[in-house]
This record gives C-alpha cells, sequence and structure tokens, in this order.
C-alpha cells in the first residue's frame, strides 16, 4: 500500500505544484485507509529484498519534502554503494560496518574529507528516517563524528583584483553581475535560477532559492551593485523573467562561469571563477569582525562548521600580512 501511495506521488510530482501535490496525499490516505491492495501480475513475482524496498520509500519520502531530482540521484548512488559493499540488511549495520565502508572508500578512491562528510549526511539521514519509521532502535551515526575537513583552497579575490575585473568588463551587464555576486555572495546557481521580480529594487533586497529543498533566504545588494543592477535592467526591452539573459536566453551556470573566465584572461587575473566572489565576501566580512552567524545566514550555510573554514581562512591571511608588515 505505501509502495503504491509513493509510486503515485512521484509519478505526479512534475505535473502538481507543491500545494497540489500535498492534497493528492490526502486524498490517497483516505481513499487507501479501508483498502488491503496487491499488485496484479501475470508474469513470475520477482520479490524486492528489504533494502531495496526501505531504499525506495525513503526516496520517495525525500521526494515528497522538495528535494531535487540531482540530489535524489544523489541520494540514491551513495546509499545503494554502501549497501552493496556492506552486503547487509540496513537495519542490521552497525556502526562499525559504516566506519569500515568511509575508511575503504577513502583508501581505494582517495576520497576528500569533505566527500566523506557528504556521505556521512546521506547515511544520517537515511538512518534517522529508519528510527523515525521505528524500523531500527538506534542510529548508527550518532556514533560516527564529522571528519574535520581541509581549509577551501580557493583564495579571494584581492581589492586590485576586482578592480581589474570590473575594468574588463564590456558591457553593463557584465558589470552588473560581478558587483552582484560579490554583493551578495550568491552560488552562481542561483545566480543563474533568479528572476526579475525576485528582486525589490527600493529596498536592494532579493530572494534566493536554492535546490536544497527549495529554501528561500534574503540577500542584500549594495549600493553599487544596485546602481549597476539598475543600469543594467534599463537596457533590457524583452520580456523573459530571468535577470541574467544572454543571447540564447537565461544564462546557465556554465554561461556565467564562462563569462567571469573571459573577464579574468582580458583582467590578468588567474583562475577568475564566480565562486571566488562569494569566498571574497564572505572572507571580507569576517575580517571586517561580522558575526560568524550573520555570515552563515548571507551564505545560506546549512551548518555553522562551514562557515569557519573562511573564518580559518581570514585569520591566516592576517598572520600571513603582519609576518611580511613586521619582517
Amino acid at each position: 500500500m505505501e509502495s503504491l501511495r509513493l509510486e503515485v506521488l512521484q509519478k505526479m510530482q512534475a505535473e502538481l505544484t507543491s500545494e497540489q501535490l500535498g492534497k493528492l496525499e490526502r486524498v490517497l490516505d483516505l481513499c487507501f485507509y479501508e483498502y488491503d491492495i496487491t499488485k496484479k501480475s501475470r508474469e513470475l513475482t520477482i520479490h524486492e529484498s528489504p533494502n531495496e524496498v526501505m531504499l525506495k520509500n525513503f526516496l520517495g519520502c525525500k521526494v515528497l519534502s522538495g528535494i531535487s531530482k540531482a540530489t535524489i540521484k544523489t541520494y540514491n548512488y551513495i546509499l545503494r554503494a554502501m549497501l552493496d559493499d556492506i552486503g547487509k540488511p540496513a537495519t542490521e549495520i552497525t556502526t562499525q560496518d559504516i566506519r569500515y565502508h568511509l575508511a575503504k572508500w577513502q583508501m581505494e578512491r582517495g576520497v576528500s574529507m569533505t566527500q566523506l562528510n557528504n556521505m556521512r549526511n546521506v547515511y544520517s539521514s537515511f538512518y534517522k528516517w529508519l528510527e523515525s519509521e521505528e524500523l531500527i532502535k538506534s542510529d548508527p551515526i550518532k556514533r560516527i563524528p564529522r571528519f574535520k575537513q581541509e581549509k577551501a583552497d580557493v583564495k579571494p579575490f584581492t581589492e586590485q583584483e576586482l578592480q581589474k575585473l570590473y575594468a574588463a568588463c564590456m558591457s553593463v551587464r557584465d558589470r552588473a553581475l560581478l558587483e552582484f555576486m560579490y554583493s551578495t555572495g550568491a552560488r552562481v546557481s542561483e545566480v543563474s535560477a533568479m528572476n526579475i521580480n525576485d528582486i525589490d529594487l527600493r529596498s536592494g533586497e532579493a530572494i534566493i532559492r536554492h535546490g536544497k529543498g527549495n529554501k528561500r533566504r534574503t540577500v542584500y545588494i549594495s549600493e553599487v551593485a544596485l546602481y549597476w543592477l539598475i543600469e543594467y535592467l534599463n537596457t533590457r526591452a524583452d520580456n523573459n523573467p530571468a535577470v541574467w539573459i544572454g543571447k540564447q536566453g537565461r544564462l546557465t551556470r556554465s554561461g556565467i562561469e564562462s563569462i567571469v573566465r573571459h573577464l579574468g584572461k582580458r583582467a590578468g587575473v588567474e583562475n577568475a571563477h564566480p565562486h571566488r566572489f562569494r569566498h571574497t565576501l564572505a572572507t571580507n566580512l569576517i575580517k571586517r569582525n561580522a558575526p560568524v552567524q550573520v555570515v552563515q545566514e548571507i551564505l545560506g550555510h546549512e551548518r555553522l562548521d562551514t562557515t569557519l573554514i573562511y573564518a580559518e581562512l581570514a585569520e591566516d591571511e592576517s598572520k600571513n600580512t603582519h609576518k611580511k608588515l613586521i619582517a
């Protein structure tokens, strides 16, 4: 019954809004309440393994929570790899089994600490769900602490590099784009997805939506960035809802990356990449004594320890500057 319910909801996900999906879910619950339904088959019955059933039901619940298809695909890959490697029913897997699997992947595949933490997060989500469904008594991931991640290897732009990039812009759009990315610290995927009606030009605020459950947060546009954004929008005579467009319509993530790389070459700035604007904003905010929790909110980090990486970078930069000046 539960599998049929989830199958119907998954197949209707692309056709209905979140509100309509919720209504459909409630209707199915009412209609199915007094029935026992079995799947009719004239072929040889192939029984799914318990792991397969649990995995499908878990991913179905994630779909209903609004997680993107790309994230669902990642969850599916990571969990299947773990279950296949350990070779036990999910409900019988122990903390030691998980530790062994993670250590094996690190040694054989050379995965980073960041990747190990991402894997751990997926396992944790799965086992918390099993626990909430009362399929296990205790979550085995609780006893596995997060791995200490390497410091971010992308350096922030210097003020001189920023000015060189701005000077290299050949259009109002490109200047507005760079100013916007630095001012808001938005991810390149978030910048690409923005629509004009997401921006309040009066308050200098914008709504960002990102794939992790289609969550929303507010970002703030500086006066300089707002000036260039208005100048750019005033050049537009089209009906495209997207903020950032090119000849083919909405600028994609790769399109924005290509623009920044091209400007970097013109400006003589090495390793110019959209994500460096995000790094630069975070590092500069912390260097100017902004509370780490505020920086976390601006960047949309789910975990504070991700934001703390920037605090470590800012501290290292201060130490290096001090050594150069005092030497």
